[in-house]
């Protein structure tokens, strides 16, 4: 068999060539890297920047949306109460009045009174149900007090004549109810109090208040009393 000589020199040229080829690859590899570097850059502030602006975007929308409901079931809350605790308060001062006066507006006062009534009642339901959802358990057992309360204080008022004669007996509850109804006008000013303030500082919705409120017990004929001393 033929030996095969490989001489130093022959193999200083293929050590140079190899050599030679070295930066080129190099530069290959850094080119790759900063390709790779550029993509995954693209993504993070594409696709997942793209992402975290949709989330807080809509996050944003539906706190705004949250807010406005609020503030509208605020304002229909006020605005149904007021127009309540009005009308019975008109309906009571009328029974002092002198019978000629009492004789001729008596029965529009009753009618006036009826019709509101048939709309709170109407509404109730869906409003009491929108004040645990967005303003908490405390807004909404309060609003259940002040609804216990005025029912109490219509059942008294509805056992007045509603036409002339009006004896002295029902003038003078007629007035212990107008007092009763100024003390129920202090306790629905407090109400408001703490759900505007909510309202102002986002504690609505998914913020709302979550303490615990003290569910009062109705059916005991002495609770309207306590309620309005409190």
């Amino acid at each position: 068999m033929d030996r095969i000589e490989v001489k130093l020199a022959d193999l200083d040229a293929v050590l140079e060539r190899v050599a030679a080829t070295r930066p080129t690859e190099s530069k290959l590899f850094d080119t790759y890297q900063k390709l790779v570097l550029l993509f995954v850059s693209f993504l993070l502030t594409g696709v997942v920047g793209a992402g975290l602006t949709y989330f807080f975007n809509v996050r944003a929308e539906e706190k705004e949306r949250t807010s406005i409901a609020a503030g509208e079931l605020f304002k229909d809350v006020v605005r149904a109460t007021n127009q309540r605790l009005r009308a019975m308060s008109s309906l009571a001062q009328t029974y002092s009045l002198v019978p000629d006066d009492r004789a001729s507006k008596l029965s529009p006062q009753w009618d006036s009174y009826t019709s509101l009534l048939d709309d709170w009642n109407n509404a109730r339901d869906y409003r009491r149900a929108m004040v645990r959802i967005l303003y908490g358990e405390a807004a909404y057992q309060e609003e259940r007090n002040i609804h216990y309360a005025f029912r109490q204080i219509g059942e008294t008022l509805g056992r007045l004549p509603r036409d002339e004669p009006v004896s002295a007996d029902a003038i003078k509850t007629a007035s212990s109810v107008e007092e009763q109804l100024r003390l129920l006008q202090n306790k629905i000013q407090s109400f408001y109090f703490q759900p505007a303030a909510d309202l102002t500082t986002a504690r609505v919705g998914q913020h709302r208040r979550t303490a615990k409120a003290e569910q009062l017990d109705w059916d005991n004929k002495d609770t309207l009393s306590r309620y309005l001393q409190q």
